[in-house]
């Protein structure tokens, strides 16, 4: 993605997709992603007690440095979705040193911050449980809890941003995220920008 690598040794970390199907508009399937990342944070913090927390819209971090992330695919025949295909990464018992030293300054793992490594069939267990809670909530279409459960593990509003997409970099505030998930920005210039999708680089202030 992004004409970036994607590394990962066997046999350490914790890499898996999941199939759903939901009865939702297409143009609301940006949610599933936010519930998605919601229910990841979530378990980190209750199972294994880390600060996890979310930089907009798929990445999952832990003190400012990143330990996951999650990619969304989706199928759509006409206005119905077909099938979303969710792909979950995480950092769980890899060296740093395996890294190549051009990113190891923002990444970690759960083995570096927990300093003892992790049961990766259990923290699936309970990642799968937790998406399962996630995924029917969403589906009740209580949006708003949603957003408000996002909103509290975020750590991209409010601060500084980069975004950048396939035509188009911007900067400026990241103000909110709205109905279905998507970024709002406050531009230098005084406007406000709607992003749908993109990646976020927040900056030091």
């Amino acid at each position: 993605r992004l004409g970036r690598h994607w590394i990962s040794p066997p046999g350490v970390n914790l890499y898996f997709s999941v199939i759903l199907k939901p009865d939702i508009p297409p143009a609301e399937a940006p949610l599933i992603t936010l519930a998605v990342a919601v229910a990841v944070s979530s378990v980190l913090r209750t199972w294994k007690g880390v600060p996890a927390d979310i930089k907009w819209p798929n990445d999952i971090m832990i003190k400012g440095k990143k330990v996951g992330g999650i990619l969304t695919e989706m199928r759509t025949s006409g206005n119905e979705i077909d099938l979303v295909v969710i792909g979950i990464g995480l950092n769980v018992n890899m060296p740093i040193g395996d890294l190549p030293e051009d990113i190891r300054s923002a990444t970690t793992t759960l083995e570096i911050e927990k300093d003892a490594p992790s049961d990766r069939a259990g923290l699936l267990r309970g990642l799968l449980a937790g998406l399962d809670n996630a995924y029917k909530n969403l589906l009740n279409g209580n949006k708003r809890a949603l957003i408000n459960g996002w909103l509290s593990l975020n750590c991209t509003i409010g601060n500084r941003v980069i975004v950048r997409d396939s035509n188009r970099t911007i900067t400026g505030i990241a103000e909110n995220i709205g109905q279905n998930g998507e970024l709002i920005v406050k531009l230098e210039s005084g406007g406000t920008e709607v992003v749908n999708a993109g990646d976020v680089t927040i900056l030091k202030n």
